[in-house]
């Protein structure tokens, strides 16, 4: 039971900051209760996801609520607002399909990259250092004038594609995301909504596709589901505020570099 609070509690901060919180639960699982297969970690990641996505539902209601209207009424919704609605339909499928075949492939080589071993360390540490610099990058970019309203079929493929690979232990979902909205010229305040409203169904598809007959329900999951929504919900709103005020890209660099490091020692 201790294990599942520990990994719902860093799931229910890491969530929100662009630090790849699959790669965190994954590192903390490995160097303190255990690890194992990566596919599996993974998938007790995307587990763990529910609960942050609860947190996103509650706290994104009043978004979500006027997304479900559009969808409701599409038939008489306005061109734009169909428009942004087949962005999260295009979006949610190409992250589902990438997302898929990376946590496939992932499965088919689980033998290889087992906890503690130097291929399992360089994958991680290179993921991480990957969203770190993707990170830097974006605190270059001069903020942009883009609204949700702007989104189109290119911005819907170019975030599946993002989202799809944060299946990928270390990358970040929230950091990749973000960050390639903003270079395509949207507001921070709307990049940051998009993105989080953007996983909500792909974390909810995912578990019925890839979890439903994998876990056994007992005590210490809903433990771990109830504490990844408890510290989401209470941690969101100061996290996303911090997120977008820290450069969290050095750090997480720095981290990376120090995982694969680790792999010769």
């Amino acid at each position: 039971m201790l294990e599942m609070l520990v990994l719902g509690a860093i799931q229910g901060i890491a969530e929100w900051l662009p630090i790849s919180s699959d790669g965190m639960i994954v590192l903390a699982k490995t160097h303190m209760f255990g690890g194992g297969r990566i596919d599996d970690m993974m998938r007790l990641a995307l587990f763990l996801h529910i609960g942050t996505a609860i947190a996103s539902i509650v706290y994104f209601r009043k978004e979500i609520k006027a997304l479900l209207s559009r969808l409701v009424s599409f038939r008489r919704t306005g061109s734009v607002e169909k428009r942004v609605l087949m962005f999260y339909v295009v979006a949610t499928i190409v992250s589902g399909v990438l997302g898929y075949v990376c946590l496939k492939l992932l499965e088919r080589y689980g033998d290889f990259f087992v906890a503690h071993t130097p291929a399992f360390m360089i994958f991680v540490g290179a993921a991480l250092c990957v969203t770190g610099l993707a990170q830097m990058k974006r605190r270059d970019v001069s903020h942009g004038e883009k609204t949700e309203q702007d989104l189109g079929l290119p911005d819907a493929l170019i975030q599946g594609v993002l989202q799809g690979l944060a299946a990928l232990p270390g990358v970040s979902r929230s950091g990749l995301t973000v960050a390639g909205l903003l270079f395509r010229g949207y507001k921070d305040e709307d990049a940051l909504h998009i993105s989080f409203l953007l996983s909500i169904p792909i974390v909810i598809a995912g578990n019925i596709v890839l979890n439903m007959d994998m876990f056994t329900w007992d005590a210490d999951m809903f433990v771990g589901l109830l504490a990844a929504f408890v510290v989401g919900y209470a941690t969101i709103d100061i996290l996303l505020r911090l997120a977008k005020k820290v450069p969290f890209g050095p750090f997480v660099l720095a981290f990376g570099v120090l995982v694969i490091l680790s792999a010769f020692v």
